[in-house]
């Protein structure tokens, strides 16, 4: 695991990195945009290009994007649909998902997570499915996915931003993650998994 090397901090988005729920997720998108006026094509690509974002915020871009009219309490309205359908999709470990982060909190990794899901799904996904544990693992319920989660694992291991990024890695498989460790001067490694 030599990009591992020199590295303390495990930093992993949740969906499309751990649980393979994005082509549900993908679909769920695509059928409220589309009730908007988007076509299936554009919707799609909108969530794939803004993966990783909190879902407001992807929906905004998308309805902007497409010049749909739209108020907050549209984007609310499609926000609370969309969770109350993807309550239901299954939430399967992409294979070795468990086995790797067993080894790396092995080889004494810190692991944490960020999310574009709620807060109460991420612990309850993460209980269910018996993962190793991890110090702190962020939804963006109270706080959207950003580099504030990063500033928050900082804090949580006591380090400067500074030093925490360069003893961390982010694994991540949309454009979202890659921007928040660029932006955070964190090693990121993008997976095709989206």
């Amino acid at each position: 695991m030599s990009l591992l090397k020199d590295k303390k901090f495990f930093i992993s988005d949740v969906d499309g990195t751990i649980f393979d729920r994005m082509p549900s997720y993908t679909a769920i998108f695509v059928d409220i945009c589309g009730q908007r006026g988007v076509s299936s094509e554009n919707a799609r690509g909108w969530y794939l290009r803004t993966a990783g974002d909190p879902m407001p915020m992807q929906l905004e871009k998308c309805f902007s994007g497409e010049d749909i009219k739209h108020t907050p309490e549209i984007i609310q309205k499609c926000v609370a649909d969309f969770w109350t359908r993807a309550k239901n999709v299954p939430a399967p470990l992409f294979p070795g998902a468990r086995e790797t982060l067993a080894r790396l909190r092995e080889e004494g990794m810190v692991l944490f997570a960020t999310s574009g899901s709620g807060d109460d799904e991420l612990k309850r996904l993460f209980l269910d499915n018996l993962l190793p544990p991890f110090a702190l693992v962020l939804g963006s319920t109270r706080i959207p996915k950003g580099v504030e989660h990063v500033h928050m694992f900082a804090d949580h291991v006591k380090l400067s931003l500074a030093e925490f990024s360069t003893l961390a890695i982010l694994v991540g498989d949309g454009p979202t993650d890659m921007r928040i460790a660029k932006e955070c001067g964190i090693l990121g490694v993008g997976v095709t998994t989206t």
